[in-house]
């Protein structure tokens, strides 16, 4: 492993709070690099070519939530949700500077007895994806709900503070109980 990238995934490991000393390091002739670091994945790969030679590189962070949650909460207490999974999330704080809960695709989160806020947006969703929020007071300062496609809101017994902005098809059905 050139000297270049041995420093690029140390700068990521300490980017995931793991000391970059204490793990291993995988060379693989390929030209990507994949690391699963206590519960940080890190996947590095070559760039085009380039005269400085440089590359490319991601990180997400995940951690546990709950039990049923733990693939789809960010180290920083987000969650985020893709394609046609299912989270859920009961008695949980989630205060984040960003968005805190973002579903994408087919994606379902439901949220039970959450507070949640968020410096972004509270409650996101794109294409077909559906938030279920039970028992949960929910506030964003962009906005407390922002549906884009048919994605949709289902809400019972929940407070929530922002704007409310729906795109396209998109919706938020009111079960019953809650505050706008």
């Amino acid at each position: 492993m050139t000297s270049r990238r041995v420093l690029l995934v140390a700068m990521l490991l300490s980017a995931c709070g793991s000391d970059p000393a204490s793990q291993p390091m995988t060379h693989r002739p390929l030209a990507a690099l994949t690391l699963l670091l206590a519960g940080c994945s890190v996947h590095a790969t070559a760039g085009a070519p380039r005269s400085s030679g440089g590359a490319t590189a991601s990180v997400q962070g995940s951690a546990s939530a709950s039990g049923s949650a733990a693939a789809g909460t960010s180290a920083g207490g987000a969650v985020e949700c893709h394609g046609l999974k299912s989270v859920s999330i009961q008695d949980r704080v989630i205060d984040v500077v960003g968005n805190a809960v973002e579903a994408h695709g087919g994606c379902t989160v439901t949220l039970t007895r959450c507070k949640i806020r968020a410096g972004g947006v509270a409650l996101e969703a794109h294409g077909a994806s559906t938030i279920v929020v039970n028992d949960s007071v929910v506030e964003g300062t962009f906005a407390a709900i922002e549906l884009h496609g048919t994605s949709r809101v289902e809400a019972t017994r929940s407070q929530f503070k922002g704007r409310i902005e729906k795109h396209a098809a998109a919706s938020v059905e009111d079960k019953g109980g809650n505050t706008w």
